[in-house]
């Protein structure tokens, strides 16, 4: 199972770990994992936070989503 751990403070998500297991890594699972998040973090009116590398990675190749990046982060 893949897992994106988090914290919720507010309306302000903190993304801190993500996790796929080894046998199904490379698969996109991660990212589709979090692009979902996102969305729903969009839907919500929502915005987010990071400490978690994948997802810091994942803002720098998808800048449409750092709109919703909470305190101006980029």
């Amino acid at each position: 199972m893949a897992v994106a751990t988090y914290r919720l403070k507010r309306n302000v998500i903190t993304f801190i770990h993500t996790e796929v297991p080894p046998n199904i890594r490379r698969k996109g699972i991660a990212a589709r994992l979090i692009s979902g998040a996102l969305t729903d973090v969009r839907a919500r009116g929502w915005k987010f936070r990071t400490i978690c590398p994948f997802v810091a990675s994942y803002i720098e190749h998808h800048p449409e989503v750092r709109d919703l990046l909470a305190g101006g982060e980029a």
